[in-house]
């Protein structure tokens, strides 16, 4: 699976310099391009939660991993397009709130530390400590929601896997096991 991962990798960077391309830079910024850029961002980066299982779990390379990822999205569009806005609006709500408080938290600490004294060696303590306390928990929650992310995309791969075998199997497509975390969230 190396080779496959360095693929995707590869493809990922492509994908990056055409969108930077898009957008443009400094005074040639393109307000469509910036529009395009982000759609192929969006595309791309739901494309991936699915290629990244393919190549992962059923041992594909990355042109089949990619036919695969485009069957399981256009089968489920609307799954995927609900999931899209549903995940990435909590896990990004929920990581914005945790950002202010360790950036406030990172504030709060720097602000205290630099009243104790007026040098120079006192303020770099306060303002390391301070990127510190807001740096730490900010690197743990990038992690944690693109974890929850992928975690929640993997399982829904997973599902349609199960209702691809249950369809084939002469079964109804609700018949199909769908993984814990998924379940959870599709009961509500």
């Amino acid at each position: 699976d190396g080779l496959d991962l360095l693929a995707l990798a590869a493809a990922s960077t492509v994908v990056k310099l055409v969108e930077n391309a898009l957008r443009g830079n400094g005074r040639s910024r393109n307000i469509t391009g910036g529009i395009a850029a982000s759609i192929i961002n969006t595309v791309w980066t739901t494309a991936t939660f699915f290629i990244l299982p393919a190549m992962v779990i059923e041992d594909l390379s990355l042109p089949q991993a990619l036919k695969r990822a485009t069957y399981i999205v256009k089968n489920n569009f609307m799954l995927v397009a609900v999931t899209e806005i549903g995940v990435g609006t909590v896990v990004g709500l929920v990581g914005f709130l945790l950002g202010l408080v360790a950036v406030a938290l990172g504030v709060v600490v720097f602000l205290a530390l630099s009243q104790m004294g007026a040098g120079l060696v006192v303020l770099a303590i306060a303002i390391l400590a301070g990127v510190l306390v807001a740096g730490i928990p900010l690197a743990l929650i990038i992690a944690f929601t693109s974890y929850v992310t992928t975690a929640y995309h993997t399982c829904l791969f997973l599902w349609a896997r199960e209702t691809e075998k249950a369809v084939t199997q002469g079964e109804s497509a609700q018949m199909a096991h769908v993984p814990a975390p998924l379940a959870a969230v599709l009961a509500r």
